[in-house]
């Protein structure tokens, strides 16, 4: 999608939107570098639900990706006059739904979060799809599970 959105922006705008080149290949347009794209380091994100430093929700394949000293910070957000979301947290995906997930690696970094959160993928949907966590690694990272006195809509607390 990345350059579907980049090829928009060239036509309207005459230039890319992320100002990467790309170049032709038999499996379709690729960034010059693309290898390069996925040894991702000191990138930080902050949102209110399903985040990752490559993406939030995932329905695909994902490999070879490493992420260094990152970080990935969710909070909750007022919702029907309660706390919710400030879930699905993790170093590369932060949902992922019938996809594989291989070869990657996370380290250095912190991953904080309401709940549901991993070094790797924070929620995996299983039940009923095809899901796949393959031979991946978590090397110092720290997992940070925060309530900060907010209770969340559904908690019995």
């Amino acid at each position: 999608m990345l350059w579907y959105s980049d090829a928009v922006s060239y036509i309207k705008n005459g230039c890319a939107m992320t100002g990467m080149v790309y170049r032709h290949e038999p499996m379709g347009a690729l960034p010059v570098g693309h290898y390069s794209l996925m040894n991702l380091e000191n990138i930080n994100v902050y949102t209110n639900h399903y985040g990752g430093v490559v993406v939030g929700k995932l329905w695909g394949d994902i490999d070879n990706c490493n992420v260094t000293k990152s970080s990935v910070s969710l909070t909750p957000d007022g919702y029907q006059g309660a706390w919710d979301n400030g879930d699905k947290a993790g170093g590369i995906v932060g949902w992922a739904e019938n996809g594989v997930i291989s070869n990657c690696s996370v380290s250095e970094s912190t991953i904080s979060a309401y709940r549901d959160l991993g070094g790797i993928v924070g929620c995996v949907i299983y039940e009923g799809r095809n899901t796949k966590i393959i031979n991946n690694t978590v090397n110092e990272v720290v997992l940070s599970y925060d309530k900060s006195g907010k209770v969340y809509k559904n908690s019995q607390e």
